[in-house]
C-alpha cells in the first residue's frame, strides 16, 4: 500500500535535517545497507551506535548483515527489532520499505529522547503485525502496508532527484508496477544467512581468542629475554 503523499513528505523532510555521508539520490537505495540508518541514530544519541561497524556495501547479503547487527547493538536498546522480512525489503530497495522503517524509527527515537521507556514495550517490526503501538497514533498503522513478500525488485534509480529526497510520483509508479522477481531462487537464504552470521561470529571470537594468546606468548618470550641477558650479564661479571 502507497503512502500518502503528507507522510512522505513528512519523513523526507525529518531525513533531510541530517548530515549523512553520501549524497542523497534515492532514499531505498541509500539507505538499504543500513549506514545512513546508522548515522541518524547516532546524531540523536551517540552512544548507541559505533559507526566504525557499519561500512558501505553492495552486495545483498552484506547489507543484510549490515542490518542484522543494527538489530543485536542498537534496535534492541531500543526495545525493538526488523523480522527477516522487513530486512529482506530494505536490502532489496523495494518501494516504501525504508519509509515506513524510518517512520517506526523515528518515533522510537522520540521515546528514547525524551525517556519514556520505562512505558515502553520491546516490539517486533515486522510484515505481518496489523498495528504498532506507537505514541504517536497518526502511525500506528503503517505496519501492515510494507510488502507482503520478497519478490519486489529493487527501486528504479533513473529518476531521482540528487539533493533532497522529496516525493516524485512518477518514481514511485514506475517501482510499484516493475515485474517481481522471486527471492526463494536467491542463492542464501535468511535461514542461511543467520546460520552463516552465526558462523561467523563463532569464527571471530576464536580468532580473537587465539590473538590474546599469541600477545601472551609474545609477552612471555620478551620476559624470557630480559630474563636471559640478566644472566648473561651476571655471568660476565663474574
Amino acid at each position: 500500500m502507497e503512502l500518502e503523499d503528507a507522510v512522505l513528505e513528512d519523513i523526507y523532510s525529518w531525513v533531510d535535517q541530517h548530515r549523512l555521508s553520501r549524497p542523497k539520490r534515492n532514499i531505498a537505495r541509500d539507505f538499504c545497507d543500513g549506514v545512513l540508518i546508522a548515522e541518524i541514530i547516532h546524531q540523536h544519541q551517540p552512544k548507541l551506535v559505533e559507526l566504525h561497524n557499519y561500512t558501505p556495501v553492495n552486495a545483498t547479503k552484506q547489507k543484510m548483515e549490515n542490518l542484522y547487527l543494527l538489530n543485536r547493538r542498537v534496535f534492541s536498546k531500543m526495545k525493538f527489532e526488523l523480522s527477516d522480512e522487513v530486512i529482506c525489503a530494505v536490502a532489496y530497495c523495494k518501494p516504501y520499505a525504508i519509509e515506513k522503517v524510518l517512520l517506526f524509527l523515528r518515533s522510537r527515537l522520540e521515546t528514547f529522547n525524551n525517556k519514556e521507556w520505562a512505558h515502553t514495550s520491546y516490539l517486533k517490526f515486522n510484515l505481518d503485525q496489523k498495528t504498532v503501538p506507537l505514541l504517536d497514533p497518526p502511525e500506528q498503522e503503517f505496519q501492515n502496508q510494507l510488502p507482503q513478500n520478497c519478490d519486489q525488485p529493487e527501486a528504479d534509480q533513473s529518476t531521482c532527484e540528487p539533493f533532497l529526497y522529496r516525493r516524485n510520483k512518477k518514481t514511485v509508479k514506475s517501482q510499484a508496477i516493475q515485474k517481481p522477481f522471486a527471492f526463494k531462487n536467491d542463492p542464501i537464504s535468511i535461514s542461511q544467512l543467520e546460520g552463516k552470521h552465526k558462523e561467523s561470529l563463532a569464527k571471530d571470537e576464536t580468532i580473537k581468542i587465539l590473538q590474546e594468546k599469541i600477545q601472551r606468548l609474545e609477552y612471555l618470550n620478551h620476559l624470557k629475554d630480559l630474563k636471559i641477558n640478566d644472566l648473561q650479564k651476571r655471568l660476565s661479571e663474574i
